[in-house]
């Protein structure tokens, strides 16, 4: 059964405070970076509009020029970049092992660094630990990379690892091998909320805006850059799948009168996968200004691979950002996932609703093994303020999600059969993509409700 989102608007006043301590204190930290900080460096994407020449046939016009992220030179910038260490991972898909998320301390701009990783959900209660990574930071070394993750699941008393290792095998990293092993609370590949904000959502609304389960396996994997414009990978895995119970005994700060969602249950077992990848991804995506990124990946598993599970699975996650003017930019971002055969268990399906993706809808109320999402959304600065050590300001936010996660026992991909849902409204953001707020609406319901969310990140 789920329940209703009204809820947290009652909140939005406690976590808005909670939140403008926690950006605060990152705009401040930011601001002290050292030089030879990787946070410190991290350029956005940037696309630059500059006068034609004087030879132009047209009297007004311009160039749309593409610089890529590896090119900017931000040296001049360096107070104003973000603190993107509390961020969602760089890449919202993957296992996160060798990973740019959490609290780090260490060597600032060296090889050895150390994050420590907190999270608090409905099955694992509190789950801590620590990231250690050893990473050249140089893309012309032909030094390994190495990262181990170690965390405590003190609400199943369970510990929980992750190991990858990465060597390049021709210059540049235009081709690595690589190695991973890992045992973890994983959640459906739709629901992409990071860590920190949805313990903060959990802790303040008694929200938990993902689906649990536990998956322990290794797997290795070649990468390949050769291509420019993707990244093109092959993977291979075995992984064992198990169902993760909701601990009752989950609290929240406030409306704990509220019952929790069930922790679905998954198909148990253990999967023999290979995958091919396609992937484009910003340096920063919670802080994209332009560009193009995607994710696409055809996953098979049984037949001659052995194991539980006999399926083929088709994903693909499309994003954009054009940046109008100085004031505004347009976001649009496409999904499509389809199981083209075999049976697809219920941890790989797709689940659609929530904060993420529709955002009129709870959380997972559609699921399936076909999905589709479309979604736009148009952010207009209406007033800003630069300090060296302060960024603020007010962006306007209007928005709208349309699709649909449904099943098809043929396996077809029948999205003209399907009614989709459509969601739309507007809302408040910070200068700096963190605080924002979403007013939404089911525009299909003649008398909908008004659905409010504190968000601390992009939606995408």
């Amino acid at each position: 059964m789920i329940r209703p989102q009204a809820p947290r608007a009652r909140i939005a006043g406690s976590a808005a405070f909670v939140a403008a301590l926690l950006l605060g204190l990152g705009r401040s930290v930011t601001a002290h970076a050292h030089p030879g900080s990787p946070y410190a460096h991290e350029p956005p994407d940037t696309l630059f509009f500059t006068p034609a020449g004087a030879d132009s046939t047209e009297s007004d016009s311009t160039r749309l020029i593409w610089v890529d992220e590896e090119a900017v030179d931000t040296r001049e910038q360096e107070d104003d970049l973000p603190l993107d260490r509390w961020s969602r991972p760089r890449i919202p898909y993957g296992d996160h092992i060798l990973r740019d998320q959490g609290l780090r301390i260490g060597h600032r701009g060296g090889m050895n660094n150390i994050a420590f990783l907190f999270d608090y959900n409905r099955v694992d209660l509190f789950r801590g630990g620590f990231n250690f990574q050893f990473d050249a930071n140089d893309s012309n070394s032909s030094m390994p990379r190495f990262a181990a993750t170690v965390e405590y699941a003190f609400g199943r008393t369970e510990w929980l690892y992750g190991l990858q290792l990465e060597q390049p095998l021709l210059d540049n990293r235009r081709l690595t091998a690589g190695v991973t092993m890992l045992r973890r609370t994983d959640h459906n590949i739709l629901q992409q909320t990071s860590d920190w904000e949805n313990s903060l959502a959990l802790l303040f609304a008694r929200q938990d805006y993902r689906d649990y389960f536990e998956r322990e396996g290794y797997g290795g994997y070649l990468r390949s850059r050769a291509l420019g414009f993707t990244t093109v990978s092959l993977h291979a895995r075995q992984d064992r799948f198990r169902s993760l119970p909701l601990d009752t005994g989950t609290d929240s700060w406030f409306n704990q009168e509220i019952p929790l969602r069930d922790n679905p249950e998954i198909d148990e077992g253990e999967g023999h996968t290979l995958a091919l990848r396609f992937q484009r991804q910003s340096r920063n995506p919670v802080r994209t200004r332009a560009g193009l990124t995607h994710w696409v990946e055809v996953e098979k598993a049984g037949g001659n691979l052995g194991g539980d599970f006999s399926y083929t699975r088709a994903f693909a996650d499309l994003r954009g950002v054009l940046r109008l003017s100085p004031a505004s930019e347009f976001a649009v971002r496409a999904i499509a996932g389809s199981t083209l055969d075999g049976t697809l268990p219920r941890q790989r399906g797709f689940a659609l609703g929530g904060v993420d993706g529709l955002r009129a809808h709870n959380t997972a109320t559609m699921q399936g093994n076909q999905a589709l999402l479309l979604q736009a959304e148009y952010d207009l600065a209406l007033w800003s303020l630069r300090r060296r050590n302060f960024k603020g300001g007010l962006h306007a936010l209007v928005f709208v999600d349309a699709g649909k996660a449904w099943s098809n026992a043929g396996n077809g991909w029948d999205v003209g059969d399907q009614r989709l849902a459509v969601d739309g409204g507007f809302g408040l953001a910070g200068a700096d993509d963190g605080f924002r707020v979403y007013f939404a609406q089911n525009l299909q319901d003649p008398r909908p409700d008004l659905n409010v969310s504190l968000r601390l990140q992009r939606a995408f």
